[in-house]
C-alpha cells in the first residue's frame, strides 16, 4: 500500500508540470514533502513494525487530490479572467536605508532583550541550558505559564514583519537592478535567525531559506522571461541539503532533543515519523478531550487560552510496537481528520488550495505578462514554508490564522508600501 502512494505522489507531482513547468508550484511541493516523507516511513516501517491501512492511504492520496484540484481551478481561473496590472512598483532608496537602518538598531535592542528575559524565565546563564530549558518548558503542560514581556513579543512581530520585507528589497536589488552592495538589506533577517536559534527553533531558520529560495526563482523568472534558468538555479540549491540535514542533526542537543539515533535514523524518523505517527492516530483511535476546532485553529485557541486561563492539550509521544519512539507530529492531515471527520479534511484541504493556488496564480499570471506584484511573490514566499512542512505537521491554519499573523502581514504591508512606490507603466 506504501508503494502504491509512493507511485500516485508520482504521478501528481508530474501532472502538475502542467503549470507551466514551474518548479515552485503548490501542487509538486506539497507532494514532494509527502513523497519524501513515504519514501522515509518506508524505510523505516519494518523497525517501527507499523505499515500503511487502506484507510490512511486513501486520506493521504484523496486530501491532496483535493488540494491539486483546487490549485488548478484558481490557475485556470485566473489565467482566464483576470487583468494584469498596469502599474509596476519602483524601490524608493532612502525610505528603504532609513527603515533597514531602524530594523538593525530594534533588532540588536531585542536579541540583547532576548536574551536577558530568558535567562531571567530558565534561571541559567549557559547558553546551551537556557534555550533547552526554554524549549522543554514551552512545549509542556505549564506552557500557557511560560510568558515573554509583552513589550518583547510585539517588538518581534514588527522585526520579523520587516526582516523579510528588506530582504526581499536586497533580493530584488541585486537580481533586478544589478546592485551589488546588498548585505545591509540581509542584516534584519540574520537577527532573526538567531532569535529563533536562542528560542530553540530550527524550522524558522529553514523558513528562511525556502523564503530566499522562493523570491530568488520568481525575481528570475521575471528578470529572464523564462523558467527554465530559473529551475536550473533552484535545483542547484538542493546541494545546501548536504549541509542542512547534518547541521539539523547536530544541534539537537544544543537546543534540547534527547534523541540518540544515529544520524541516518534520526533523519529518516523525521521524515517518515509524521506519517507513520498518523497511521497509528487514525487506527488506534486516539483522542483527547478538546473543544471544536482546537486541534486545526491552535493559534486562535491559544489565544483565547490566555484570556481565559484554560489549558490546551499537547498531543503525546506514538511509540512504535517494536518499542521505538516515532514521533509527536502526524502531519497535517491529523488535526483537520480529528476536529472534522474524513470530508472535513478534504474541505480544510481545499481551502488550503485555495490561498496558495490563489498567490500562486496571481504572481505567475503577471509574471507570464512581464509584470511583477512583489507583495502577493512576498507573501507566497512567506507562507510557503506551511505545503513545505504540510507532510510534517500541520504550520498553516494552526500560526498563520492568528491574530498575531494577521498583525504581521499588515506590518509587512506597510513597510512594503513604504519602501516600493506604484507607477504607471509607459
Amino acid at each position: 500500500m506504501l508503494l502504491i502512494l509512493i507511485l500516485a505522489l508520482s504521478i501528481i507531482i508530474v501532472n502538475s508540470f502542467i503549470i507551466d513547468n514551474v518548479l515552485l508550484n503548490p501542487v509538486l511541493i506539497i507532494c514532494s514533502g509527502f513523497l519524501v516523507g513515504a519514501i522515509s516511513f518506508l524505510a523505516s516501517s519494518q523497525r517501527w513494525g507499523i505499515y500503511l491501512s487502506v484507510k490512511t492511504f486513501w486520506i493521504t492520496v484523496l486530501s491532496i487530490g483535493v488540494f491539486t484540484i483546487a490549485v488548478l481551478l484558481c490557475n485556470f481561473l485566473i489565467s482566464t479572467f483576470s487583468k494584469v496590472s498596469n502599474s509596476q512598483m519602483i524601490l524608493i532608496d532612502n525610505n528603504l536605508k532609513v527603515i533597514t537602518v531602524l530594523t538593525i538598531v530594534l533588532q540588536i535592542i531585542a536579541v540583547i532583550y532576548l536574551y536577558f528575559s530568558l535567562r531571567k524565565i530558565t534561571g541559567t546563564s549557559s547558553l546551551s541550558s537556557m534555550i533547552s530549558t526554554y524549549r522543554t518548558a514551552i512545549m509542556s503542560v505549564d506552557a500557557g505559564n511560560i510568558k515573554l514581556p509583552s513589550l518583547l513579543s510585539q517588538l518581534l512581530k514588527v522585526n520579523m514583519a520587516s526582516s523579510f520585507i528588506l530582504l526581499f528589497a536586497g533580493l530584488y536589488s541585486k537580481i533586478i537592478l544589478k546592485k551589488k552592495n546588498i548585505l545591509i538589506y540581509v542584516i534584519p533577517v540574520i537577527f532573526y535567525a538567531v532569535e529563533s536559534f536562542l528560542m530553540g527553533g530550527r524550522l524558522e531558520i529553514i523558513r528562511t531559506f525556502i523564503y530566499v529560495i522562493s523570491v530568488v526563482y520568481f525575481l528570475y523568472c521575471y528578470k529572464d522571461r523564462s523558467v527554465d534558468g530559473a529551475n536550473a538555479k533552484a535545483l542547484s540549491f538542493s546541494k545546501w541539503i548536504v549541509i542542512i540535514l547534518p547541521l539539523f542533526y547536530l544541534v539537537k542537543s544544543f537546543i534540547g532533543r534527547t534523541a540518540v539515533e544515529s544520524f541516518g535514523e534520526y533523519i529518516l524518523r523525521y521524515l517518515g515519523g509524521p506519517l507513520a505517527s498518523f497511521e497509528v492516530f487514525i487506527n488506534r483511535n486516539i483522542s483527547y478531550d478538546t473543544p471544536f476546532g482546537q486541534e486545526t485553529f491552535t493559534g486562535i485557541y491559544l489565544y483565547l487560552s490566555k484570556k481565559s486561563g484554560n489549558v490546551i492539550p499537547v498531543p503525546g509521544w506514538i511509540k512504535s510496537p517494536t518499542g521505538l519512539w516515532v514521533g509527536n507530529v502526524y502531519t497535517g492531515l491529523r488535526s483537520y481528520y480529528y476536529d472534522f471527520g474524513f470530508i472535513g479534511t478534504l474541505v480544510m484541504m481545499a481551502l488550503l488550495g485555495v490561498f496558495f493556488g490563489y498567490l500562486f496564480s496571481t504572481v505567475w499570471r503577471n509574471i507570464k505578462q512581464h509584470r511583477l506584484r512583489p507583495f502577493p511573490l512576498i507573501l507566497y514566499s512567506f507562507f510557503l514554508y506551511s505545503l513545505v512542512f504540510e507532510f510534517f505537521d500541520d504550520t498553516f491554519f494552526s500560526t498563520a490564522i492568528t491574530f498575531g499573523s494577521a498583525m504581521q502581514v499588515i506590518i509587512m504591508y506597510v513597510i512594503y508600501r513604504l519602501v516600493f512606490k506604484k507607477v504607471k507603466s509607459d
